[in-house]
């Protein structure tokens, strides 16, 4: 699948006729922001697409960074064609600095005003594809971690006690950070409760 087809989280943030200005999540759960150049004389249209940190889509989003600032930051963009059903028919890879400056956005182009229900799913986009690489790793010592206290506790009694294990995962909104908590509970009501932050580059 194309690295620019949004799969997820479809978002129009200017229409007129036509989608001006879209966002949404490609297949690796990374940020899209595509707009409107110009229709072709066949029946194409010319899109311009880049791949967006979160922090840069948000800013964006609420207005304090512009369009061209925007592109600025990422650089490289890509002239995508479509046809009349929005299938890709070509994608050119370049960079900001060779455009031809009138298909540039303004300095005094905005986003539209979006509210901030639609901002917060794309906020914490880039923590949410590293924590899911991690989930295996993380949930394997939470397990090991609370069933050595469980043992620990348990000990303490003749009989054993059955157990239940609730894993519970948020993410963090600084950057290069991932956190956990974590919850292991016995059906007599002993519960251990921990909460981790990880470091990522």
């Amino acid at each position: 699948m194309n690295a620019l087809t949004i799969i997820s989280t479809y978002t129009v943030l200017h229409f007129d006729e036509y989608p001006i200005l879209f966002i949404g999540f490609n297949d690796k759960h990374q940020i899209v922001i595509g707009s409107l150049l110009h229709e072709n004389d066949d029946d194409t249209t010319l899109y311009l697409y880049s791949v967006v940190p979160a922090r840069v889509a948000v800013d964006f989003m609420r207005r304090n960074i512009s369009y061209i600032d925007l592109l600025r930051e990422v650089n490289i963009v890509f002239l995508v064609t479509k046809d009349y059903d929005d299938n890709i028919l070509s994608v050119e890879q370049t960079v900001i600095g060779q455009l031809d400056p009138e298909v540039l956005p303004l300095p005094t182009a905005y986003c539209p005003y979006v509210n901030e229900l639609t901002i917060s799913k794309f906020e914490t986009s880039e923590y949410t594809h590293w924590s899911q690489k991690s989930r295996k790793k993380e949930i394997s010592a939470a397990i090991n971690y609370y069933a050595f206290l469980f043992d620990q506790e348990n000990s303490k009694f003749s009989q054993k006690r059955p157990v239940k294990i609730r894993l519970y995962q948020e993410g963090s909104t600084q950057a290069h950070e991932y956190r956990s908590n974590h919850s292991y509970d016995t059906t007599s009501g002993v519960n251990f409760k921990s909460k981790h932050s990880l470091e990522h580059a």
